[in-house]
């Protein structure tokens, strides 16, 4: 599953409620919709969890439904403590009355819960590729409200999305996007004091989740985003628009030594491709004819040995099963990388 990339629109459920292509793809082309789900309506889990931080501070927001419960969960961070606070009042019995919108991409979602303790008001909105995050929470810290008014934009053209799929429950599934690398601005006020994202340092990243769990099961993840030497300032200085989708790469050895640097164009794609329905083949006359698949749409051949490939400006093309780092904007690398070993 971890290297089939899924590329074909289509519901993410067949009609028995299982995966319809598990794997992996770039933007969430496979549709969810909650009335496909065969499982338990107990066992739905829905969320939208956003962290906007910088190198001093940092708020991460979460509203889901989880059926039996549902959540509204703030918390600020600061890195130069450091140290956190977290509350997260909950609902009762939601079952779906949350209303989370079946697609990152566009969407009301508005949730209050009024915890005697921590009455809580969020409201995400995404329209025309921005997304406008709008919190209030009583009593956060010392008596005082947490309040944040924060705006992310410039998504990138590629995310990381996941449909996963449980071994011996085949009614379960976990289908994620995760979406770094926001610009980020706006504000919020933690204990009686605000704090400014500026959108020239600061970012964000969405944690978009839908799915089936199992009863036991346990997860780990991490995500990060961040600009190297410089590169966000570079990026503003751009005057002149991109008229395709070109990228820059840099290939390595195992000892940290530079093989080449690329302009890409285009996108980097996964060696270990596969054959869509839409590939065709054809017979060569002679006494034996052979049969060869023609090349999908993107230059692959069925199944290859894991690593990448790329089209360069000038036509070449590339592959490689090495280490690499990858931008959409140009880079320097100044240094070797360094190489690391995992010791126990």
């Amino acid at each position: 599953m971890r290297n089939h990339e899924i590329t074909k629109v289509q519901p993410l459920l067949n009609e028995q409620g299982n995966l319809a292509e598990p794997g992996w793809s770039r933007k969430l082309v496979q549709q969810y919709d909650r009335k496909a789900i065969k499982a338990l309506p107990f066992r739905i889990k829905e969320w939208d969890y956003y962290l906007i931080y910088n190198d001093r501070f940092a708020i991460a927001l979460t509203m889901d439904d989880n059926a039996y419960m549902s959540m509204l969960s703030a918390s600020f961070i600061d890195f130069t403590v450091p140290g956190e606070t977290t509350v997260s009042p909950i609902g009762v019995m939601p079952m779906g009355k949350v209303n989370l919108p079946a697609s990152s991409a566009a969407g009301v979602s508005k949730w209050s819960i009024p915890d005697k303790k921590h009455p809580a008001d969020f409201t995400f909105t995404v329209e025309n590729g921005v997304r406008k995050l709008q919190c209030k929470m009583e009593n956060f810290k010392g008596g005082k409200p947490f309040v944040c008014d924060i705006t992310l934009s410039e998504e990138p053209r590629d995310s990381m999305v996941i449909a996963t799929p449980f071994a011996g429950a085949p009614k379960a599934f976990y289908y994620n996007q995760k979406i770094n690398c926001l610009r980020a601005d706006g504000w919020c006020q933690f204990d009686g004091r605000k704090y400014v994202f500026d959108p020239s340092e600061a970012m964000g990243v969405l944690d978009w989740g839908r799915g089936v769990w199992t009863y036991k099961n346990t997860w780990y993840w991490g995500s990060g985003s961040g600009w190297v030497n410089g590169q966000r300032e570079k990026a503003n200085a751009l005057v002149c628009p991109i008229v395709k989708p070109m990228g820059y790469i840099a290939l390595f050895t195992e000892s940290g030594s530079i093989v080449g640097k690329f302009t890409v164009d285009g996108k980097v794609s996964s060696l270990n491709s596969f054959l869509t329905p839409d590939s065709e083949y054809y017979a060569v006359a002679g006494d034996y004819p052979d049969v060869e698949w023609l090349a999908d749409v993107d230059g692959s051949y069925g199944e290859n040995d894991n690593g990448i490939f790329f089209f360069t400006i000038d036509g070449k093309y590339v592959e490689w099963t090495g280490t690499y780092l990858y931008s959409d904007i140009p880079f320097e690398v100044d240094n070797p990388v360094v190489r690391y070993a995992e010791v126990d």
